[in-house]
């Protein structure tokens, strides 16, 4: 069921998007994208565990990819200097390529936790320069500075936790799994408001006045 909770604010962003359809910078669409991706992700996993019986674990294996091409593409489509576009460029084949390899060497069948965390803390770098480096957004209009302004909030609070995650499960697991579920459901809950308050802020957009 907690699966379904992160559902609710994924499908007002899809809700959202298909309203604002037609401001959508590239980058807010890939993130609408993103928020369909996860809506379908989540409703796998209730089914894995509601219905059939068996772990979802593996369908966040594979979500987590896709998210992190997502929003590194997003990203990339909002910048403007060629250099920081190449690096976000090559993240996007060899994180994939490494997060396969790794999963093939331990399970596909268990999240992998080091992976995740190196999947955010890439994403936080990607965010943090979109954020700091003004100079290299093609729109700054567009909702995307919230967006990531949400992102930073929740991969780089979640992040510690996933690292040091292993230790805790060995030595209290109980208090490591409550622990998780109120830090990921407070810090998504701060990611899913900026990241609606971004499409949100694409209603004060006036429409361009048409050229005589």
């Amino acid at each position: 069921m907690l699966s379904l909770l992160f559902t609710l604010p994924q499908f007002i962003i899809v809700v959202l998007a298909l309203f604002q359809r037609s401001k959508l910078s590239t980058g807010m669409k890939f993130m609408a994208l993103q928020a369909l991706v996860s809506c379908f992700a989540d409703m796998m996993a209730f089914c894995c565990i509601r219905f059939w019986g068996i772990s979802n674990e593996f369908i966040y294996n594979f979500y987590m990819i896709a998210e992190f091409v997502i929003i590194a593409l997003a990203f990339r489509s909002a910048i403007n200097s060629v250099s920081i576009q190449r690096a976000i460029r090559i993240s996007i084949i060899a994180f994939p390529v490494f997060a396969v390899l790794i999963f093939g060497l331990t399970s596909f069948m268990s999240l992998n936790y080091q992976v995740l965390a190196l999947s955010f803390l890439v994403l936080s770098v990607i965010n943090l320069v979109y954020l700091i480096l003004p100079d290299i957004r093609l729109n700054s209009s567009d909702g995307l500075i919230l967006v990531a302004i949400g992102h930073i909030i929740y991969f780089l609070g979640v992040t510690p936790y996933f690292i040091g995650r292993e230790l805790m499960i060995q030595s209290q697991p109980e208090k490591a799994n409550e622990l998780f579920v109120y830090i990921n459901l407070v810090l998504a809950i701060c990611r899913y408001l900026f990241i609606i308050l971004g499409f949100l802020s694409l209603s004060l957009r006036k429409k361009p006045e048409a050229k005589s």
